[in-house]
């Protein structure tokens, strides 16, 4: 890390972007290669809509070979069909076909009262595949349709269970279901029956809780699924009917990461190639034919995350470029018949005015031993032209706790580099990515201890090689990450100048017992209840010893012990920490006489998503960098921005 920072230090200073840099959006929301080759699909900003057009690749330019399809989304999904002669819209309440001439038409509405579900576009007709309840009731079994183009309805099966995934071979054969009992328990089932007779389905896995279970592909003898069971880490497993045999396909070569994607033709048989995080993400050939492919990748693209899909004819590749550096994705199309590759849709990408690469910093692969020995991983970001040593030093937390920081861009890291400040996003230990005992190392200790400890020991390990100066330091985060920071002030305070946390509980034990008891169907989606999953998850929220140690460790127990300025923010509609909770945290500081800001948006959630909300996160974050550690001073607040401050203060002011 001593040498990236050497080399860091060496680059010309970049020119300072103003916020609205870090405002904009995408040229492009979702880019698609139709399963012929022929086609590039592509939904993308149309003045104030996202549109649906599609792009012919054989010939001209991309502005004579690109019409628009759809004018307005409306918010749906979109898939191509499997033979590429058109498109699937799904919406809550329909799907739709859309013709290569844009001609639209509704084929099947989805029924709320029987839980319809788009699982996938058909691999071998003109269809959607979708499981539907029998009857309204909560116990009625399954079925899975198929839905074809011109609205016919084919019943496939029909189950018991929900069903979450189904998997044809080759010959078109449905050979593999994921499925789903009222218990929230999943399983891998298996046809091995030949072709033309009747099914013959046999159990090939039950999954455990926190298993992927991911089911990838099948054939006559067996499936492909992604599990931790081999390896600890997410790999792929074959699973094979005739001894009923359990092998490893693929893991990381360097035991790191858990399995990040699969690149499947469409035809039915195993993935081409399969990709983990370490460093960056990187793709390891399982078809010794795609290996040269992905060489030439790996020379093209030496530092960048490539995400990629095929078509059934093996004849192009779309490949998606992102890192740390590029705001916005590239997509590039590669010729797998003259192996040349091309840059597409760049017209939209410009269209958003990113921000240079020079200006933005590289993300560095981080690791450091815990004091308990264990091996843990994050990002560094340095601004180029800068001595290490002498820039303050800010760890920006991920929520979750369950989730992972990765090496690709981030407004708010970016934000806060460009205005001169080294930013450590740590994946301490309960991050997901990296297999299932490093999840579950931190054991329940989401207090003052191991997980806090990993957050401040790779901060330590990064001071010790000579990054970061320990006169400055700063904690932020949103969420858990927000929780984190307020710990890190409250139980270290002569070690931080403030925290800035977002959507932050101030007692974590309570917040997540709170959450489990307000939970939702559009909260957990398609997971377990957190009721169900807590406990797996290394969190005993109905044991009161467990719950007695956060409190007592919790910093709203701890406010008198706070020296530093906190800068707190929530939304009003939050349904995952609620309100209530940080306006009493908050007030509790005031009451104490301690250094507290709050600024509450009306209308927001959980998560910032409006323009003005991330501006205001961004301001807030220039101020504190500007008032604690010396940064630029911020440009003044635009109008609106300082209409929304104003409107939001709660408690306290600007830094």
């Amino acid at each position: 890390m001593q040498g990236a920072a050497a080399e860091s230090a060496k680059q010309a200073q970049a020119a300072l972007p103003g916020r609205a840099a870090f405002l904009g959006t995408r040229g492009w929301e979702q880019v698609s290669l139709s399963p012929d080759g022929k086609w590039l699909g592509v939904s993308h900003r149309l003045e104030s809509d996202i549109a649906l057009s599609i792009e012919a690749l054989d010939g001209g330019s991309a502005t004579s070979t690109r019409g628009v399809l759809l004018k307005n989304l409306n918010g749906a999904r979109w898939q191509w069909a499997a033979d590429g002669a058109g498109l699937w819209l799904s919406s809550p309440t329909q799907i739709s076909w859309v013709s290569l001439s844009g001609q639209v038409r509704t084929v099947y509405g989805l029924k709320k009262e029987l839980r319809s579900r788009v699982l996938s576009v058909d691999p071998v007709q003109q269809a959607m595949l979708i499981d539907e309840r029998l009857q309204p009731a909560h116990n009625s079994a399954h079925r899975l349709l198929r839905v074809y183009s011109d609205g016919r309805v084919e019943t496939l099966l029909q189950r018991e269970e929900a069903i979450r995934n189904a998997v044809f071979d080759g010959q078109g054969v449905l050979r593999g279901l994921r499925l789903r009992n009222a218990q929230y328990r999943d399983a891998l089932w298996h046809n091995a029956a030949p072709r033309g007779e009747p099914p013959r389905w046999q159990l090939a896995w039950a999954c455990p809780p926190l298993d992927a279970c991911s089911l990838t592909a099948a054939d006559e003898q067996g499936v492909w699924f992604e599990s931790p069971k081999l390896t600890d880490r997410t790999s792929l497993l074959r699973w094979q009917a005739k001894a009923s045999s359990l092998s490893l396909v693929s893991e990381d070569p360097q035991k790191i990461s858990d399995l990040k994607e699969a690149l499947l033709d469409g035809r039915g048989g195993p993935p081409l190639a399969v990709a983990w995080y370490t460093d960056r993400q990187r793709w390891q050939a399982l078809d010794p034919a795609f290996a040269p492919v992905l060489k030439q990748l790996e020379t093209r693209f030496p530092f960048q995350d490539l995400h990629l899909s095929i078509d059934r004819t093996r004849s192009r590749l779309l490949v998606l470029e992102t890192h740390a550096r590029l705001q916005w994705p590239r997509a590039h199309v590669m010729d797998l018949r003259s192996a040349a590759l091309r840059p597409v849709l760049e017209d939209l990408r410009a269209q958003t005015k990113p921000v240079s690469e020079s200006a933005l910093a590289a993300a560095r692969f981080f690791s450091w031993q815990a004091s308990d020995g264990m091996r843990l991983h994050g990002q560094l970001y340095l601004p180029p032209g800068k001595k290490a040593r002498e820039l303050p030093l800010v760890a920006l937390i991920h929520g979750g706790p369950f989730s992972q920081t990765r090496s690709e861009y981030h407004r708010w890291t970016q934000l806060m580099v460009s205005r001169g400040a080294a930013v450590f996003t740590p994946n301490f230990r309960a991050s997901e990515g990296y297999g299932q005992q490093y999840l579950l190392a931190h054991k329940g200790d989401f207090g003052k201890g191991a997980v806090l400890r990993d957050v401040l020991e790779g901060m330590d390990a990064l001071l010790a090689q000579g990054i970061g100066d320990p006169d400055r330091q700063a904690l932020v985060g949103h969420s858990f990450g927000g929780y984190g920071a307020l710990m890190g002030v409250t139980h270290h305070p002569g070690r931080f100048r403030f925290a800035l946390a977002l959507a932050a509980p101030s007692d974590f034990g309570w917040a997540m017992k709170w959450y489990v008891d307000n939970e939702s169907d559009p909260l957990r989606g398609d997971s377990l209840p957190m009721a169900q999953r807590a406990p797996y998850l290394g969190l005993p929220i109905g044991d009161e010893t467990f719950m007695r140690r956060m409190r007592e460790q919790s910093a709203a127990t701890n406010a008198s012990q706070l020296r530093v300025p906190v800068y707190l923010w929530a939304g009003a509609q939050d349904d995952r920490v609620p309100l209530k909770s940080i306006a009493h945290y908050a007030a509790t500081l005031k009451s104490l006489g301690k250094p507290v800001s709050l600024w509450v948006d009306d209308k927001a959630s959980h998560n910032p998503t409006e323009p003005v909300q991330w501006e205001a996160l961004f301001y807030l974050s220039e101020r504190a960098l500007h008032a604690h550690f010396g940064g630029p001073a911020p440009q003044p607040p635009s109008a609106v921005l300082a209409t929304y401050l104003q409107k939001a203060q709660r408690i306290g002011g600007l830094p």
